[in-house]
């Protein structure tokens, strides 16, 4: 397990070991998770805003939600599930 830290403000990604990547902007919320299937975490993002989900690497976003809904990136066959309390 690495050792990473977002950066809300910057929408910055600093992962022991590796390369700074930019993914994301204030307000959204990370949400790492394996989302292409190749077994390694993926560097990924929820804006409540809009309520869509952006994949590093991914060319396409995700609608899932609404500004108060809570993201819960999930590692089973549902992908992206959405807690409304």
């Amino acid at each position: 397990t690495d050792r990473a830290v977002f950066r809300p403000s910057t929408g910055q990604w600093f992962v022991q070991g590796l390369p700074i990547v930019t993914l994301g902007t204030s307000g959204d919320i990370p949400v790492p998770g394996d989302y292409n299937g190749d077994g390694r975490t993926d560097r990924a993002v929820y804006r409540p805003s809009t309520g869509v989900w952006m994949v590093q690497g991914m060319a396409n976003t995700f609608w899932g939600g609404t500004a108060s809904d809570i993201p819960l990136p999930l590692p089973y066959a549902i992908r992206r599930t959405i807690f409304m309390p």
